[in-house]
């Protein structure tokens, strides 16, 4: 009798330890696993239909303070004042908005919708049925990120480095340059660095320290393009 080596199974789009997340001008980026593969291809994010209106909303804003402000002088302060919470609101309004594939048979895994809640900046992560994985919001004071499932219990903190590009920036973006991760309660498990400079400055997701699987990998991988 022959007896047949067992085949390995094929490693699906998210059994890696690393992902490299490519940097385009396109509205598509491609994810790459540890061993340099494709495994993922998003087509976003893309521009919300909010994003323009706020995008008009700030030009607006900036105009009547280039040309008010002079005239105002010592009350120009006050200006400041009010505009800052509207600066803030329209800055959360802008959100993401991604489907993910898998890279090699073009199925549609998930996608990353918005969510009301301006303030918060929240977000959910749906599979290719509809049913949520993990809702995202926006703990802007402990420059943190949240990720929650169905009952609304924590199984994910981004923790934002440094807090000052996190508060500033309203954690996405900009000078945001490293996410901590972890589970509640447990030591950092993995990391986003945004535009890693050991990677041509694209986004490195390393999960290496998770290698008993308890960060779910789709939350992660959702995460690092929210904050893209």
């Amino acid at each position: 009798m022959t007896i047949h080596p067992l085949e390995t199974p094929p490693r699906g789009p998210f059994d890696s330890t690393q992902f490299l997340l490519t940097r385009s001008r396109s509205s598509r980026r491609q994810i790459e696993n540890d061993e340099g593969e494709a495994v993922l291809m998003t087509a976003g994010p893309r521009r919300s239909p909010r994003r323009g209106r706020a995008a008009v909303a700030l030009i607006g804003l900036a105009a009547v303070g280039y040309f008010v402000w002079p005239a105002l002088k010592a009350g120009g302060w006050v200006v400041g004042l009010v505009a800052l919470p509207l600066i803030v609101r329209l800055r959360l309004a802008l959100r993401r908005t991604a489907a993910f594939y898998d890279a090699i048979t073009r199925e549609r895994l998930m996608e990353l919708r918005p969510e009301a809640g301006r303030w918060r900046a929240r977000h959910c992560l749906l599979d290719g049925e509809g049913r949520l994985i993990a809702r995202f919001e926006l703990a802007l004071l402990r420059a943190r990120w949240l990720a929650r499932d169905e009952s609304g219990r924590v199984i994910a903190v981004g923790a934002m480095r440094p807090r000052i590009a996190a508060w500033t920036w309203l954690g996405r973006g900009g000078p945001l340059r490293f996410i901590a991760l972890s589970t509640p309660g447990a030591p950092p498990l993995g990391r986003i660095e945004r535009r890693s400079p050991d990677f041509d400055e694209h986004d490195l997701l390393d999960l290496s320290g998770d290698p008993e699987t308890l960060l779910d990998r789709r939350v992660a991988v959702a995460l690092a393009v929210l904050i893209g």
